[in-house]
């Protein structure tokens, strides 16, 4: 039985249909990608070009009653190095070039190595650092007997200064070191040197091509306005200790990326007594972060702040600071006047020069 012959017309409607058949599937396709699982699609997207830096959050004030600073924070200057933008291949001669402009200026840079170059030329373990050398010796994987020598060589070694001065091979190595021990990464930036003068800011960044990697970054210091006033009932803040840090793990308040980008880490500052203590939930602030996108190749695309940081906030005490002043110079007058009365009582005669002593007692007969 013979089928029958479809027209032209027929032809062309199947044709049509047929297109739009398969213009139809891939459009269900496209919704379902693009609106049913888009959200899952553009996590497991970003997840694997998107790298998260934080951003701490500036520490609460503390006031007295009349809204006085009693303990504040003030702008820092920091010099970093950058994982994002840094050249591997000079990394060590970066290194030196931005230490020796720091120590021309006279600015401190973190120097954690406890090893010193001596005058004859030799390395030398320094003294009273006891467990940072055990510490050392275990990073290297070197017996506890190990040589400042020992040391040098291994650290030498494994980051490339071979080549450099004795002096420099140190100065590197000390910064590398301290890199790895800080988990230095493209999400970790290292601190090479805290609280920097303005000037030197100025002069490093007319070195910014140069030392690619190298920047400047603004952070905050905790001050106190007057040292004097109730130091004991301010306290102060310092690195977090072992003991604290284990109760924050017993209370769930550490660091977590996914859950808990506020939490302490080992490396946190706390307050250790007085009021930064007893009111740090609320003078500590909540963590930000930054997001870096980066395209198919790893290069830095774009970058974003995701969540902006919130400062901690204020405590207001109902010390008076005048008062407080009143009470400081009354207590130093009160002192130094028994002070000079009990001096009086043992003195022949008291002169604006000072104190006579009794004039001695002539031998009786």
């Amino acid at each position: 039985m013979n089928m029958p012959k479809l027209g032209k017309v027929g032809r062309t409607a199947v044709c049509i249909l047929l297109v739009v058949a398969v213009f139809a599937v891939y459009e269900l396709r496209l919704v379902q990608w693009q609106i049913v699982e888009g959200e899952e699609y553009e996590q497991i997207s970003l997840s694997n070009r998107t790298d998260t830096i934080e951003i701490e959050a500036a520490r609460g004030e503390i006031l007295d009653r009349n809204g006085e600073v009693l303990a504040g924070n003030r702008t820092t200057y920091n010099i970093v190095y950058d994982a994002l933008d840094m050249d591997y291949s000079a990394r060590n001669a970066t290194i030196l070039q931005v230490l020796d402009l720091l120590t021309e200026r006279g600015e401190d840079w973190r120097d954690p190595l406890p090893i010193v170059l001596g005058e004859d030329g030799t390395y030398a373990y320094m003294e009273d650092r006891e467990s940072d050398i055990a510490a050392l010796r275990e990073n290297l994987s070197l017996a506890e007997y190990a040589t400042a020598e020992d040391c040098m060589a291994e650290l030498t070694s494994r980051y490339d200064c071979d080549g450099y001065s004795r002096e420099d091979a140190r100065n590197v190595v000390s910064v590398r070191y301290s890199m790895t021990q800080d988990g230095f990464s493209r999400t970790n930036p290292y601190v090479i040197a805290q609280d920097v003068s303005a000037e030197t800011v100025g002069v490093v960044s007319e070195h910014a091509q140069e030392w690619p990697g190298i920047e400047t970054r603004v952070g905050v210091a905790r001050y106190y306005s007057d040292g004097t006033l109730a130091p004991h009932v301010l306290g102060y803040t310092a690195v977090i200790t072992d003991t604290q840090y284990e109760q924050a793990v017993e209370e769930g308040t550490v660091y977590n990326a996914e859950t808990n980008i506020s939490g302490y880490k080992l490396n946190d500052t706390t307050g250790r007594s007085g009021v930064e203590s007893a009111f740090e939930s609320e003078l500590r602030g909540q963590r930000g972060e930054e997001t870096i996108y980066t395209d198919a190749t790893g290069e830095v695309a774009s970058t974003a702040v995701t969540t902006t940081p919130e400062e901690g906030h204020t405590v207001q005490l109902t010390l008076d600071s005048d008062l407080q002043r009143v009470a400081n110079l009354s207590l130093e007058k009160n002192i130094l006047g028994n002070t000079d009365a009990k001096a009086r009582r043992w003195c022949w005669m008291w002169t604006p020069s000072g104190c006579w002593p009794a004039p001695p007692i002539p031998p009786t007969m």
